[in-house]
């Protein structure tokens, strides 16, 4: 197995700034290592790039007719 797409992250609002992405996003990579994936993709919101990038996503892929993109690796 090569990549596993993650479809999006989201936390409400009022539940931000507590930690959550970050433990959702620990439980996403370990689920695709336990399971055989290298590599995690994904094509985040623009409001997103920051969390993504700073998590060791890279932009790859740009995708500019979409809200999301570019895709992140």
């Amino acid at each position: 197995l090569h990549s596993f797409r993650s479809r999006g992250l989201w936390v409400a609002p009022d539940m931000r700034r507590q930690g959550l992405a970050t433990q959702l996003m620990d439980e996403l990579t370990s689920y695709a290592k336990l399971n055989g994936f290298r590599k995690v993709w994904t094509m985040p919101r623009v409001s997103s790039w920051d969390f993504y990038l700073k998590y060791g996503f890279q932009k790859k892929k740009l995708i500019d007719q979409f809200e999301y993109g570019p895709h992140f690796l």
